[in-house]
């Protein structure tokens, strides 16, 4: 087939993420009764992977390391107020609220391949400055999440919660400390596709058993602890050619935000019909 000797570029794997990230959120904001299928959720485990894989791929080709960090972390900010406002605007009588932010977790990825390059040019530099800066961007995130999760399991003021806005850190993102993992696997495995399958089924098998909790039931792998079908985002990333394809890198940066509210207040005003 032409399309698997070509693969895919950056773009079409985007887009793709983009339409699983869709029928997941679908599933996760509209009401209860409407009883969304369950695999509009596994196909939502592809997307995640995904962007993280080219949230990697853009920060290792990028000209400017300092303006992608930036421009992630921006976006973090606007989703993080912006899901303040409409959690507080339209109310679910279900319950539920955005959490979604994955841009946090994607500003933590880069942050953590930039202190790897830092500490990678103190070993070809000797410069401890370097050495100093990889350190710090480590270790601070993880210090200002303990010092975070340590306060809210004490108090849960606003001043801490308008804190967590503008800090993100690791414990407390979408996708946790498993994601930003993800991203540093796939730093590490640039260009190396068989690493790359190995360490990303590996991933996936410790993902299923620490959820599972004992159950490895077939009912519950599919109807419950379905995180394991990340698994077929690999093949995606193994199709990548390495092309940047179209440059429509602002898509995203609307698309994620615009859809998650139109469906959350969609199905806000659904359940009160």
């Amino acid at each position: 087939m032409d399309f698997l000797k070509k693969g895919f570029n950056g773009f079409t794997i985007k887009i793709l993420a983009l339409v699983f990230m869709t029928f997941d959120h679908i599933a996760a904001f509209m009401p209860q009764t409407m009883h969304i299928p369950v695999w509009f959720h596994w196909l939502g485990r592809i997307s995640a992977p995904l962007f993280t894989f080219m949230v990697v791929e853009g920060f290792c080709h990028t000209s400017n390391k300092k303006k992608y960090i930036a421009r992630l972390y921006v976006g973090a900010i606007i989703i993080a107020i912006g899901n303040q406002i409409i959690n507080t605007a339209f109310q679910n009588p279900e319950g539920s609220i955005i959490m979604n932010n994955i841009f946090a977790t994607l500003f933590l990825v880069v942050i953590y391949l930039q202190a790897i390059e830092f500490i990678k040019k103190f070993r070809t530099e000797k410069e401890k400055k370097y050495l100093v800066r990889g350190l710090l961007m480590i270790s601070v995130p993880i210090i200002l999440g303990i010092v975070i999760l340590t306060l809210l399991f004490s108090s849960a003021d606003k001043v801490l919660m308008f804190i967590m806005i503008f800090v993100p850190v690791p414990f407390l993102v979408e996708g946790g400390p498993i994601l930003i993992a993800l991203g540093i696997i796939f730093y590490l495995c640039r260009g190396k596709k068989f690493s790359l399958s190995i360490c990303y089924f590996l991933m996936c098998i410790f993902i299923f058993v620490a959820i599972a909790g004992g159950d490895y039931s077939l009912k519950k792998s599919l109807l419950e602890n379905y995180q394991w079908m990340m698994i077929a985002s690999l093949p995606f990333m193994l199709l990548y050619n390495g092309e940047k394809g179209k440059s429509m890198k602002y898509l995203f940066y609307l698309y994620y935000p615009i859809h998650i509210y139109i469906l959350y207040i969609l199905g806000v005003y659904l359940i009160k019909i």
